[in-house]
Order: C-alpha cells, then structure tokens, then sequence
C-alpha cells in the first residue's frame, strides 16, 4: 500500500468517525448539554429571541408555517429574509432602468431594520454593517436546542467590534 493510499483510508477512517458521532443524535445532544453547563456563549447574527417587532412578527409567521417550531438560531433564516429586504428597498428607490451598477449604487444607501435587527451597507464595501448578538444555548420547552440573546452590539463595522 502506498503512503498516499494509506492517508486516504486514515483520512476516511477519520471522516467516518466523526459524522458517525454528529449522526448519532445523543452524542450531539450530549455535546450541546456540556455546551449549556459550560456557559458557552457565542457572536450571531440572528436568534430567534431577538427582541424587536418585525422578529416578532417573522418568528410567528415561521411557526405557522413550520408546526409552531421557532426558526433555527443561526444566520440564514434572518440574513436571507434581511437580504431580500434590502434589495427590495434598493431596487424600488431606483427610477429608471434596474442594472446591477444602479442596484450596487442603491444598495449603498440602504438601511433596513428587519427580523435579524439593522442592517446598511457604506462606504463602498460590500459587506453589510450589522447588529450582532452574544448568545448562550438554551433547550426548549419541546426539547430542541436554540440560542438565547444575552447582549447585544448594534451597527458592528465589517473589521468587528473593538472592546476596551
């Protein structure tokens, strides 16, 4: 067997090994546990518990139509819907024909406060100045897993946030 050979069935042995412990469902929840009792708190962008009016209303309209589950607290459910906001926002304040320098140009000069709190774009970046949320795991009453917000920092430019 060659060494390359042999370094790629290392490689598989470890890769099976580890999506066999994230498939087997106790040990993730088992690991999240430790998480919990640990007081591990992590940034994000979007939590379910956001406390603002429009996440209200997105976390409702998300359990109607998902079995009465809140969204998963990670950065797509509420940076997709925000997304979408903002193009919206800056298509419509376009007059004339929608090309993608218009569109760039408009997005520029859009601010949205959506599901996943405020969200503008500026100074000619590209990537969007958000809120962000420090959040802890919490178990839910149906026994799922989610984020809790414990703090927040409101408009964090594209280089992060400096502490001190």
């Amino acid at each position: 067997m060659s060494d390359r050979n042999l370094v790629e069935h290392v490689e598989a042995f470890a890769i099976k090994r580890v999506l066999d412990y994230l498939n087997d469902t106790e040990n993730v929840d088992d690991a999240i546990e430790k998480a919990m009792d640990w007081g591990v708190y992590a940034p994000i962008n979007y939590a379910y518990s956001i406390e603002n009016d429009e996440n209200t209303a997105f976390v409702e309209q998300w359990k109607a139509e998902n079995e009465g589950k809140v969204p998963v607290g990670s950065n797509l459910p509420g940076a997709g819907y925000t997304a979408l906001l903002m193009i919206k926002e800056a298509a419509e304040s376009i007059s004339g024909e929608i090309t993608s320098e218009a569109l760039y140009e408009a997005l520029q000069n859009t601010s949205v406060t959506a599901a996943e709190g405020h969200s503008s774009f500026g100074d000619g970046n590209r990537i969007a100045v958000k809120d962000v949320y420090i959040v802890k795991v919490v178990k839910l009453d149906d026994g799922s897993f989610n984020y809790e917000v414990v703090d927040t920092y409101n408009d964090v430019p594209v280089s992060g946030l400096t502490v001190g």
